[in-house]
């Protein structure tokens, strides 16, 4: 029999078929757990287990969005991990009020403390509807430049929406 395939023909076909063959079995494993218990509810709930490995992760540099915070917060009210510090609960849990997390407004609102605007959140997106602005404005200014330039270039502006593009018998 001739071989008409490659060398690398050969070998992107057998791994395409391999890979073909993981990704369908996959799919078929029968270990589905229904014991489970369903997140808590709430707006920005991602599923944290209170632990000490997860509290030394949020509080140790590694968390990164408001809502670590307000895991942080958790872990130094219940002292998980470490002591208990309310002082420092406080400091997260306010943190994360800032960027607009409820859970930690609530938070802040059981221990009796008070609740701080969320300014951080305000800001953020006062932020983001400048750059959409600004970026609205730029593509304006890109679009009046390229009709400025068919202007000079053509002495007209040429219209393609209501223009046939062989000669009408108007023009």
């Amino acid at each position: 029999m001739i071989n008409y395939l490659s060398k690398s023909e050969r070998m992107f076909r057998t791994g395409s078929v391999g890979l073909l063959l993981a990704v369908l079995m996959s799919g078929c494993s029968n270990n589905v757990r229904v014991d489970a218990e369903p997140v808590k509810p709430g707006v920005f709930s991602d599923g944290f287990v209170l632990s000490e490995v997860a509290c030394q992760r949020v509080t140790g540099g590694a968390a990164e969005l408001p809502m670590d915070q307000y895991h942080a917060g958790q872990c130094y009210e219940s002292g998980v991990g470490m002591s208990v510090s309310m002082e420092q609960a406080f400091k997260h849990y306010t943190m994360a009020a800032r960027w607009g997390i409820p859970e930690a407004q609530e938070a802040l609102r059981r221990l009796g403390q008070p609740v701080p605007e969320a300014d951080l959140q305000k800001r953020q997106q006062t932020m983001e509807r400048q750059l959409h602005q600004q970026r609205r404005d730029q593509n304006q200014q890109r679009l009046e430049q390229e009709r400025n330039d068919a202007i000079r270039w053509h002495g007209y502006y040429h219209a393609p929406y209501y223009h046939h593009y062989r000669r009408c018998r108007k023009c």
